[in-house]
């Protein structure tokens, strides 16, 4: 099993080196390859446009997103709560080490 493993682990990666990558460097027209680099503009400037334009302040969430971010937090709190229990009962475990010890006896 562990040499089938291989080889196909062996196939994957040479499989992979037969992939066709695209061609990227003429994915940039002539035109946007010579013009110049943008502008930088000041911060306050582009905030007070988006501003103009009804657009909320950056990083400020609408009540709409404030809530459902809210309701997410509060289900992945539920979650990693649910995470701290216990994983395996006495019985279970009692059981897999069982068969743990009879696959693998201890050397010695």
């Amino acid at each position: 099993m562990p040499r089938l493993a291989f080889i196909g682990a062996a196939a994957l990666i040479l499989a992979a080196g037969c992939a066709d990558f695209p061609d990227l460097e003429n994915a940039v027209s002539p035109a946007l390859r010579g013009a110049g680099y943008p502008a930088l503009l000041p911060m306050d400037s582009l905030v007070s446009s988006a501003r103009d334009a009804g657009l909320s302040e950056p990083g400020a969430a609408s009540g709409q997103e404030a809530r459902r971010l809210a309701a997410r937090m509060a289900a992945l709190q539920r979650r990693a709560a649910a995470m701290h229990g216990v994983v395996i009962d006495a019985r279970s475990r009692a059981r897999l080490m069982a068969a743990v010890a009879r696959h693998f006896p201890p050397r010695g």
